[in-house]
């Protein structure tokens, strides 16, 4: 399925550093054909050539520090037992336990879903995962929404304290660019960025508001707030795609629970929560101002349906829904051509969603974040300034 927008950008939007842009890996690569070219042609004798050769030595220890750094046995565990367990995603979730808000880093692996927490270290020790919970994938489903409870009583965040929330941190990033313009302290920079990173945890913890549940064949459910049903649909594809596998349940004992746990933090992808003051200094700080955005029409279904678009752009560290179409019935073939101008604050990319809308009041749930119409399609790409 093709989904056709036009984007552009309005004059007012500002950019980080653009030469963020550019692909090192890839130019240490182009170095290193070049370097080889100019050995072939330089005298053995030339007093640039142990240069040249020290030089392609370099760039090809960097290389090859990079494959290895990428292979899969990098990314995996060695069960008690021999087996080898992959890891295939990771990443910062919000759960709901005892009816409140917990920020847990999950991690899903070939056969098994483990919900882990940083372990709270002294100064200089090493950190520590401790597991709150796994699920054998064999054991693993996700319930309908007719057969889904409702969300336990978790108090939202009203609308306006988010809205302060963004201010103090938009404040924040003011006055820190302001201390580093004027070489300010570097005590006074470290308050300012220890502020700023409470109120973004803050926000990140309490605006997720649609929900993700999975249940264990055992009895027990579980579930996630997410602020971005993209985001969800890649969990469920991910834990969908692994389960199409011969797999077994099991029970893991006290000793292999021990071993995968200790291995999340090696082989964990996210290492940060996804909050903006946890960037590097040379890190893009994305784009602010206004996009403005075209959905134009979408082509590529087998069958007519009722179909509208949704999109969401990244804003203070993770994915927010900005915009909505309108349902286009009973086609195979909707055109919108419909505009709309989205507020960016620190983005940098755009990811749409193509829905079927779900009708049938049967299966419309008892929670009112819940999602229950069929993601058709989906996709993302970055912002870049424009130039008018």
């Amino acid at each position: 399925m093709e989904i056709l927008l036009i984007i552009r950008f309005c004059c007012n939007c500002t950019y980080g550093n653009p030469a963020l842009l550019y692909k090192p890996i890839d130019r240490v690569t182009r170095s290193t054909l070049v370097l080889h070219d100019l050995l072939k042609h330089t005298p053995v004798d030339h007093p640039d050539y142990p240069l040249l050769q020290d030089a392609l030595r370099i760039s090809q220890n960097f290389l090859s520090s990079i494959n290895e750094d990428i292979d899969p046995r990098r990314t995996a565990v060695t069960t008690p037992k021999g087996e080898t367990r992959q890891l295939v995603k990771d990443g910062f979730l919000v759960e709901v336990s005892e009816s409140s808000r917990k920020l847990r880093h999950v991690f899903l692996f070939t056969d098994v879903l483990l919900c882990a927490k940083l372990k709270k270290t002294s100064a200089g020790k090493h950190q520590q995962y401790d597991c709150k919970w796994y699920i054998p994938l064999a054991d693993l489903v996700f319930p309908s929404p007719e057969e889904s409870e409702a969300s336990p009583q978790v108090h939202p965040f009203p609308d306006h304290e988010l809205e302060d929330m963004k201010m103090k941190i938009s404040a924040l990033k003011s006055e820190i660019q302001k201390e580093k313009a004027n070489k300010g302290q570097s005590r006074a920079i470290e308050r300012l960025k220890k502020k700023m990173f409470e109120n973004e945890f803050l926000l990140l913890l309490n605006s997720p508001t649609i929900p993700f549940r999975i249940h264990n064949r055992n009895g027990k459910s579980y579930l996630f707030l997410l602020s971005s049903d993209y985001e969800r649909s890649e969990w469920r594809e991910a834990i969908q795609k692994l389960q199409k596998k011969d797999l077994q349940a099991f029970v893991l004992s006290s000793v292999e629970l021990q071993v995968l746990t200790g291995s999340c933090f090696k082989l964990r992808t996210v290492h940060n929560i996804p909050v903006t003051s946890n960037k590097d200094d040379d890190e893009s700080p994305g784009l602010y101002g206004f996009l403005h955005v075209i959905v134009h029409s979408a082509k590529g279904f087998k069958q007519s349906a009722n179909l509208y678009c949704t999109l969401e752009v990244d804003s203070f560290g993770y994915f927010v829904s900005k915009a909505k179409t309108r349902v286009f019935r009973d086609t195979a073939e909707p055109k919108w051509d419909e505009e709309f101008e989205i507020e960016l604050e620190g983005s940098q990319s755009l990811r749409i969603l193509c829905y079927e809308k779900c009708y049938d009041k049967t299966k419309v749930n008892k929670d009112n974040n819940e999602i229950v119409d069929k993601i058709m399609g989906k996709g993302q790409i970055q912002v870049r300034p424009g130039r008018g």
